[in-house]
């Protein structure tokens, strides 16, 4: 977990992955990624900066269909 964010960035990806693949509302995110507000808002963050990690995720979550 990182000390400066307190979020802890693998589960958080891990739930973004989640939610690309499964496409289920951010709110219905199982307990056991980070909390869906903190996701959706990393998610939304990073795909408005139209970073490589948004299309890294975009791509990797269609492979893993």
């Amino acid at each position: 977990m990182s000390a400066e964010r307190g979020v802890d960035m693998r589960n958080l990806v891990n739930g973004i992955f989640c939610l690309n693949c499964t496409r289920c509302q951010s709110w219905m995110l199982p307990h056991k990624y980070e909390h869906w507000n903190t996701t959706f808002g990393y998610y939304n963050r990073w795909r408005r900066k139209d970073t490589r990690i948004n299309a890294r995720l975009n791509r990797s979550s269609t492979l893993l269909k």
